[in-house]
């Protein structure tokens, strides 16, 4: 199997593709590198894994290196959603670019493919603490306006995961340390019966980040 590196490093989106979608998707920052090296961390236990989905899939930099390295399996399978229709638009280009399969659904979170269960769930999502009248409207403002606490879409994603995880599902979610990380697992473990470990975490300037690896009965 070809180096988990080196695929991430070989699917990395085009500079031009991006400047089409200037301001209208976000891009792959720092925290886009947090959760790639956390797979990374994981990936012999993931390598089982058949349904995958990234939530928010912005350009879709995660869910296609992750489609690239682990679809070796005949029967995987790889979405994305997002409420941009300008961020599917562009992780479409960027999934026939690197030749791997995405499906991909415009959808608030799970509402749109609240049928199916996943065995792999990613998502970045918006977590910068800011005013709550501007969250979830579907532009790029949505990508990193989190409302209070910059956990509002955080707390609505957690809430329907056990809905969609399968028995051994694991998740894994980027957690700023403004967000209240000893809150948020408190709540996992307390009010969802999940469990919850911190994979990596990384101070990226101001803003200090971790991964959390959110799991049912099996954690590994």
């Amino acid at each position: 199997m070809t180096s988990y590196e080196s695929v991430v490093q070989s699917i990395e989106p085009d500079l031009d593709m991006f400047q089409a979608f200037d301001g209208l998707v976000y891009p792959p920052r720092e925290d886009t590198s947090l959760m790639l090296d956390a797979i990374d961390l994981q990936k012999n236990f993931l390598s089982g894994m058949r349904r995958w989905i990234e939530v928010g899939v912005g350009s879709g930099t995660v869910i296609v290196s992750l489609a690239h390295y682990f679809g070796q399996r005949q029967d995987s399978e790889f979405w994305g959603v997002d409420i941009n229709e300008k961020a599917l638009e562009c992780a479409n280009i960027h999934a026939e670019t690197a030749g791997v399969t995405v499906n991909l659904r415009k959808s608030d979170l799970f509402a749109e493919i609240s049928d199916k269960k996943f065995d792999v769930v990613i998502f970045n999502p918006p977590y910068v603490p800011s005013a709550t009248d501007e969250v979830n409207i579907g532009d790029l403002t949505s990508a990193w306006n989190g409302g209070t606490n910059g956990t509002d879409t955080t707390f609505r994603f957690l809430n329907s995961l056990p809905q969609v995880l399968t028995e051994n599902g694991i998740c894994y979610l980027v957690v700023l340390k403004e967000n209240k990380p000893k809150q948020l697992k408190r709540y996992i473990a307390e009010e969802l019966g999940l469990k919850c470990t911190v994979v990596i975490k990384r101070k990226v300037g101001y803003e200090k980040l971790y991964i959390f690896k959110i799991s049912g009965i099996n954690p590994t």
